[in-house]
C-alpha cells in the first residue's frame, strides 16, 4: 500500500525508483531542460521532487510547466520544514484517513524555514 509522504507526494519505492528516473528524465527531455535532476518524491500526475545533480537543492517539476522551481535550499531545510508541517498541523487525516493539509498554513509554515524562496512566497 502507498501512502503520501507530503499531500499527493509519495516516496518512490526502492524497486520504482529506475522507472521513476526514466520517466523523470523523459519529461525533462521534453520539456528541454538540460540538467540532471534524482527524483525524490511523484506524485499520480507524473510531477516530481527532485534534487538538482551536483547541488543540495530540491526543486519541484510539474508534467504542464516549462521550467522547474526551487522549493528548498538543502535537503536539511526540506527534512525541516517537513517535520514542522507535521508538528505544526499543516498536515492532518480527512474523514476518510488520507492525508490532507491546510494549504494557507503550508505556506506561512515553509516561510520560516525556507527565506528568499520564491516559491513559498505570497503571490
Amino acid at each position: 500500500m502507498y501512502m503520501d509522504f507530503l499531500s499527493g507526494y509519495l516516496l518512490i519505492h526502492i524497486n520504482e525508483y529506475a522507472k521513476t528516473h526514466e520517466q523523470l528524465r523523459n519529461l525533462l527531455n521534453n520539456l528541454e531542460i538540460e540538467e540532471e535532476y534524482l527524483p525524490i518524491l511523484r506524485n499520480y500526475s507524473s510531477d516530481f521532487r527532485a534534487i538538482k545533480k551536483d547541488s543540495d537543492e530540491i526543486y519541484g517539476i510539474l508534467h504542464d510547466e516549462t521550467e522547474t522551481f526551487l522549493i528548498y535550499k538543502t535537503p536539511l531545510n526540506f527534512l525541516k520544514t517537513i517535520n514542522a508541517f507535521y508538528s505544526e498541523n499543516v498536515f492532518f487525516t480527512d474523514e476518510d484517513i488520507y492525508l490532507d493539509y491546510d494549504e494557507d498554513l503550508q505556506y506561512e509554515v515553509a516561510r520560516k524555514y525556507n527565506p528568499g524562496i520564491d516559491f513559498w512566497m505570497e503571490d
